[in-house]
């Protein structure tokens, strides 16, 4: 992303922490991905899995942190780019629009599951594969992210967690179709297009 990325010098969440994105961005899988109206900013998929919590709690250990997981899902989470010295809205704002967090196509539960370390995450644009990872090679594991978001904020059911991305991370413009698949899970195929023209441009 070059200067377009705003976390710098190889930090990670155990460093910068966790950041927000609206509920009212949450789509589901019958649903297009919509960007802003005629911009010409960067729009960029990100390839993750969902971590649905079922039991809510603070300052939840590593080690008892999945025993907090109800279930597992596709997530893509759309980002509009900064564009240095001219545009660097707050990272919420760039991650919230409409449609930016496309969930689905199952909620499949932690039993069923099982292990997610040795499963397989990929997405591909127009049919080209852009992202492929194992889960268990994350920089920051669930464990770890339920433990470090926990001791922040009390974790309610329902709450779902974004796992973080991949390498691979690319643009999206109106007239592809991205599609995301992780293993044990499912996949689900979403078309991109433009929102309706809004009195804010971006």
């Amino acid at each position: 992303m070059g200067k377009r990325s705003i976390t710098t010098g190889g930090r990670t969440a155990r460093q910068v922490g966790f950041f927000l994105k609206a509920a009212g961005s949450v789509s589901g899988a019958g649903d297009p991905i919509e960007l802003p109206a005629g911009s010409n900013r960067r729009f960029d998929h990100e390839c993750e899995l969902a971590v649905v919590i079922g039991t809510g709690g603070r300052n939840i250990p590593r080690d008892q942190a999945l025993e907090h997981v109800f279930g597992y899902s596709c997530l893509i989470d759309l980002t509009m780019r900064i564009e240095p010295g001219e545009f660097e809205e707050d990272r919420s704002l760039r991650k919230s629009f409409s449609t930016f967090t496309p969930v689905g196509p199952w909620l499949v539960t932690a039993d069923e599951v099982g292990d997610t370390t040795e499963m397989t995450s990929r997405l591909l644009v127009n049919g080209e594969e852009r992202q492929s990872a194992r889960i268990g090679d994350m920089i920051l594991g669930i464990p770890e992210a339920i433990e470090l978001i926990s001791s922040v904020v009390e974790l309610k059911p329902g709450d779902v967690i974004a796992s973080g991305t991949p390498k691979g991370v690319g643009p999206l413009k109106a007239g592809d179709t991205v599609e995301i698949g992780i293993d044990r899970i499912g996949s689900m195929a979403l078309d991109v297009r433009e929102a309706a023209v809004s009195p804010r441009p971006f």
